[in-house]
């Protein structure tokens, strides 16, 4: 016989699948190509399922922004509002979905923080204009054949780290993470350089803003801030704002 224990963690076990089994997500109509539609559908957890919910309808939110910028700087007359309220709507239960999962400790918070995270430069970061200013301000951040080879150096940490632009939050630019760790005087740096669209043809790559996110001490430090993040979330919206506060909340444990 069951104790009265196990029969009420079994009745909540059973309330909590009625919960999600009963939510009624209304989905979206394709309208393209600002809107390309999106269905719920069960994927390998509840968590796993609500997060790529709400992930699909924030980037049809972000099309339909996109279009009504330039309806408007075009002088045509907004007709997707209707359109943009339903999104917004239906984005809203979604996250109300993946906050329940989380409150029960369930899923990866740092999933959710990537995708909903704001833009902004955090307080704690230096921007630098370009690669140039960056190793200018001490050449330890360039590779050993600087110039002839133009790149910063140090072990990556992913190359496709993500940040919506401030202003117009459809488009994303991509991003590398690298630790400044492999010279004989290392300056123990965490930095994330920005790709540009169209490759250099002397190096492969144009890079554009340079992030000096904080320093690591040494390789165990550098993993427990970076590694399960590079696996987890880097691919999201804003996931270099994740990696940057990991970074400061490494260096203050450090400090501490």
């Amino acid at each position: 016989m069951a104790d009265e224990r196990e029969i009420e963690e079994a009745f909540e076990r059973g309330r909590q699948v009625g919960q999600r089994e009963g939510l009624a997500f209304k989905g979206t109509q394709p309208v393209r190509p600002w809107c390309h539609g999106v269905r719920f559908r069960f994927k390998t957890s509840w968590f796993d399922s609500f997060v790529a919910y709400e992930r699909e309808l924030l980037e049809d939110l972000r099309r339909v922004q996109c279009g009504r910028w330039l309806d408007h700087r075009d002088g045509r007359e907004d007709d997707l509002g209707t359109l943009h309220k339903e999104i917004e709507d239906e984005l809203a239960a979604a996250r109300d979905a993946v906050d329940a999962e989380l409150r029960e400790e369930r899923g990866n918070p740092r999933i959710v923080e990537a995708m909903r995270a704001s833009p902004q430069l955090p307080d704690h970061v230096v921007e630098f204009a370009d690669l140039e200013s960056f190793v200018a301000a001490d050449r330890r951040r360039g590779v050993f054949d600087w110039p002839h080879r133009r790149d910063a150096g140090g072990a990556d940490f992913g190359h496709r780290w993500r940040l919506e632009d401030c202003f117009r939050r459809w488009q994303t630019t991509r991003w590398r993470v690298s630790w400044l760790c492999e010279r004989k005087d290392p300056t123990g740096e965490v930095y994330a350089i920005e790709f540009l669209d169209g490759p250099s043809p002397r190096d492969g790559y144009q890079f554009g803003r340079v992030w000096l996110l904080g320093e690591l001490h040494g390789w165990d430090n550098a993993m427990r801030a970076l590694g399960d993040l590079q696996l987890d979330v880097q691919n999201e919206r804003n996931s270099l704002i994740v990696v940057a506060g990991a970074v400061r909340a490494a260096m203050e444990a450090f400090q501490g």
